[in-house]
């Protein structure tokens, strides 16, 4: 090293790839971006909008849209076993191809797929970093590493700019069988990795830069802090505290004895608003039996066995409750930012960590309340609202329609369609409308003024062809209200 410093020898190497750091004192790890993805000062003297602006919002300029895909405007991963991941059309599932990248590419300009892996066109991380961490002398109590590890992202259907929540449950099991074939291919061909992170922003003020709904999956050489910390109060709760039982399936067991925080349940799945909720509209989703990871890990003592994630025959299941989550969030608190994240099992665990320790999907809201700081000084989250209220508001079928939650025809008119689907698919599923209800949704469609769509989009059409877009609309939400 010469005597350099940390940041001597990544300015000198100038890198493509990004860095790891951590100060010994906190033992937080930050990334830092390659240069060429770095953002200068100047970047963050005006801030962003929180929406997409129309640009981004069209379809033509969109790299995940199938058309623009097939041109090569991002590139498609070519997993090393099996290869290729995309899902075909009407095979009712995903396909992985034996073929190599000529067929793959044949399929993806041809559009058979609904879902399809892809690199990350600007990853901050790579796979093939050396997985070296380096400590000089001279920098203590600084660290660093190369920025090993894998940036994919999963393309969720052809649809451009539909929310996850308001696709339909089939192409929903599609992307969860996505999730689980990738973090599997990733389990057993990176032998480096120990941590698979998956992970979905929905808006801007979440972190999303493409309006195309996507999830993306990072897998490190390390684990996160948070999931460490976890695991250890966890393990101390079998130990000390209700000694031999896992504190996840209690947490389950007491929720489903009250079902004052329990929105949704099904025959695998549960999900509630935790007890210990730290943001407006906290969601947990649970598997009911322990299961350890999301996906498949090796069993850290016994040489050559596995421990199996989700079951297939559990994925339908699980789309179920994440589509009719994120529809209600998407309907009832007006479409807010949030991310999903899955919190599972390192790749390589201690012995007994399979008895206490529960993977499950988290979905926090962004900027409902903005933390001030006391939240940063103890990092002991203030929420304002109790998920015993929050859970009554989400899973009342009434507060669809009331007025306070901004009749839900009071919106931008992009928004229109994407409500009327997620209420039918409701009602699909075997929920019932009361005539006032039904006489409500009538009422709010023939009421529905289309001043911010003329405003809008007067200058890209003409009046009657305005006339006929509002009719159709009309049309069609009245007519499903009248079934």
């Amino acid at each position: 090293m010469g005597g350099k410093t940390v940041s001597e020898v990544y300015e000198t190497e100038n890198r493509k790839v990004g860095q790891w750091r951590r100060f010994q004192g906190t033992g937080r790890w930050v990334i830092m971006p390659s240069p060429e993805r770095q953002k200068k000062p100047e970047a963050y003297l005006v801030r962003e909008k929180q929406d997409f602006d129309e640009k981004k919002k069209r379809k033509e300029n969109c790299p995940f849209c199938a058309d623009n895909l097939s041109k090569g405007l991002a590139r498609i991963e070519y997993p090393e076993e099996p290869r290729g991941a995309i899902v075909e059309e009407g095979t009712g599932g995903i396909k992985w191809l034996g073929e190599k990248d000529l067929e793959l590419s044949r399929r993806v300009k041809s559009h058979e797929w609904k879902t399809c892996v892809i690199k990350n066109m600007h990853p901050v991380l790579n796979k093939m970093a050396p997985a070296t961490i380096l400590h000089p002398k001279g920098d203590r109590p600084y660290i660093f590493a190369d920025g090993l590890g894998i940036c994919d992202i999963i393309i969720e259907s052809q649809t451009h700019s539909k929310p996850l929540g308001v696709l339909d449950k089939d192409v929903c099991e599609n992307i969860i069988l996505t999730y689980l074939r990738r973090f599997n291919d990733l389990q057993k061909g990176y032998p480096r990795l120990d941590y698979i992170s998956i992970f979905h922003n929905h808006r801007m003020e979440a972190g999303a830069t493409i309006a195309h709904s996507h999830t993306q999956i990072f897998s490190t050489p390390f684990v996160p802090a948070h999931i460490e910390n976890e695991i250890s109060q966890a393990e101390n709760y079998f130990a000390a505290v209700d000694v031999g039982n896992c504190p996840f399936c209690k947490m389950i067991e007491r929720e489903r004895q009250n079902e004052e925080r329990v929105i949704r349940k099904n025959r695998s799945f549960i999900a509630i608003t935790p007890f210990d909720s730290g943001s407006p509209f906290e969601i947990w989703i649970l598997p009911i039996r322990h299961n350890l990871s999301f996906g498949n890990v090796n069993d850290p003592i016994n040489v050559g066995r596995i421990h199996e994630g989700i079951k297939e025959d559990e994925i339908g299941e699980l789309a179920d409750i994440l589509t009719w989550v994120l529809g209600r969030l998407y309907v009832c608190v007006d479409d807010p930012g949030y991310n999903f994240v899955i919190s599972t099992s390192p790749l390589r665990f201690a012995a007994n960590v399979d008895r206490y320790w529960h993977w499950h999907i988290r979905i926090e809201t962004q900027r409902l309340d903005v933390p001030a700081g006391y939240e940063m000084a103890s990092q002991v989250r203030v929420n304002k609202l109790p998920p015993e209220s929050a859970a009554m508001f989400l899973k009342t079928m009434g507060n669809l329609f009331k007025h306070e939650v901004g009749n839900i025809f009071q919106r931008k008119p992009e928004d229109i369609e994407n409500v009327l689907s997620i209420i039918k698919r409701e009602f699909d599923g075997g929920l019932d409308l009361s005539n006032e209800q039904k006489n409500i949704l009538r009422t709010a469609a023939e009421a529905f003024q289309f001043s911010e769509y003329y405003t809008q989009r007067e200058k890209q059409k003409d009046a009657e062809e305005l006339m006929i877009e509002e009719e159709t609309i009309l049309e069609r939400a009245i007519s499903w209200a009248s079934q």
